[in-house]
């Protein structure tokens, strides 16, 4: 008897929760909620600092020739690299024009700047290497005239086409080194350029080590064919097997040795005219040219002789051909909007959102 009333009582509660569930199934209440509608619902702890995974900056450079007496239009970019200043053995050349020009450049901009230090020349360059407290004082000055201005951190530009010596690696990056560290006490950004070719042309950096020393490595993606060297593409985004080095493997080359947070990618708007021989061989030392000069003397209306304007079908860049007053013949090599978009493109694939422009005034 017992049973049977313990049966009758089970069944009167399992038939009211049917009800209860019945009544209120219009009433578009969740009963047991899906884990993933919990998870959402609940409070997500901030991040302590954004991703260098969303990292998405871009760069404009700023040369201090390119000045005039007309602001910078700087809309489309997070940071202006006014380049910028340089050195002599004694530390700041302060009689150079890219220091003379600070004063000029901040009172253009009204944006976040960077300051650039333009250490091109090989003589200076090896005498930084070999004087310690020459690089100290190197370093301490453009602190000092970055903080100055209110630059929020130093772009180091350390050009060396020295043989990769094991001993000058070991300097380079003793160098970097103190300079990160430095801008680190004093709350800056590092950031530094490197040569496109760097791998291909065995220049004398250790990428991993200065990966180290640096917030962000700026890969010089241009002037991969030389003006005092054969005619070519400003860097190709295809076409290794004809270059011998293309714009998809210097990318694959970095990202092996850096994570991808830390590329900084950029292009160079501009171009060289070589005049060539009948075997489209260099005869001199090419002309540089900006875009917007090539635009306007080329694209626009090209009123020169035989002028052929192409789009190479491997590097995906563009060339044109013609003949000056002289006879002589002559090819231009240049990079525009459409081919950069092609290997932004192609970055955006690799998870590398970061870009810069080499520069104010070329386009």
């Amino acid at each position: 008897m017992m049973k049977k009333r313990y049966l009758v009582f089970l069944l009167f509660v399992i038939v009211s929760v049917l009800y209860w569930l019945f009544i209120h199934k219009n009433e578009n209440q969740v009963i047991f909620p899906k884990f993933n509608e919990i998870s959402s619902s609940l409070p997500v702890a901030p991040s302590i600092a954004p991703s260098f995974n969303s990292r998405k900056e871009s760069f404009l450079f700023v040369p201090y020739w390119s000045l005039s007496n007309k602001k910078i239009e700087s809309d489309k970019f997070d940071y202006l690299i006014y380049f910028g200043i340089t050195a002599d053995e004694k530390g700041i050349d302060k009689k150079d024009l890219g220091y003379k020009k600070i004063d000029e450049f901040i009172k253009l901009s009204g944006k976040d700047n960077l300051l650039a230090i333009r250490l091109t020349d090989s003589k200076i360059n090896s005498m930084l290497l070999d004087k310690k407290d020459l690089q100290i004082k190197l370093i301490d000055e453009s602190i000092s005239l970055a903080k100055k201005y209110s630059f929020r951190g130093i772009v180091f530009d350390f050009e060396m086409s020295a043989l990769s010596f094991e001993s000058v690696i070991r300097k380079i990056n003793s160098f970097y080194k103190d300079y990160y560290n430095s801008t680190k006490k004093n709350d800056m950004t590092f950031l530094i350029t490197v040569y496109g070719d760097t791998f291909y042309r065995a220049r004398p950096y250790d990428i991993s080590e200065l990966s180290k020393y640096s917030d962000g490595i700026m890969i010089m993606a241009y002037d991969f064919h030389k003006s005092r060297g054969a005619p070519g593409p400003n860097f190709p985004l295809n076409g290794r097997e004809t270059y011998g080095y293309d714009f998809k493997t210097m990318i694959s080359d970095f990202s092996k040795r850096i994570p991808v947070e830390k590329i900084i990618v950029i292009f160079g708007l501009f171009g060289y005219d070589w005049t060539v021989d009948e075997k489209n061989q260099s005869l001199e030392t090419a002309k540089p040219l900006s875009l917007n000069e090539i635009k306007n003397n080329f694209l626009k209306s090209c009123t020169k002789k035989d002028c052929l304007i192409t789009k190479d079908k491997e590097s995906l860049e563009n060339n044109i051909t013609y003949s000056d007053k002289n006879t002589k013949n002559h090819v231009v090599w240049f990079e525009n909007e459409s081919s950069v978009d092609l290997k932004i493109n192609f970055l955006k694939e690799n998870k590398i959102n970061s870009i810069g422009f080499w520069a104010y005034s070329y386009f």
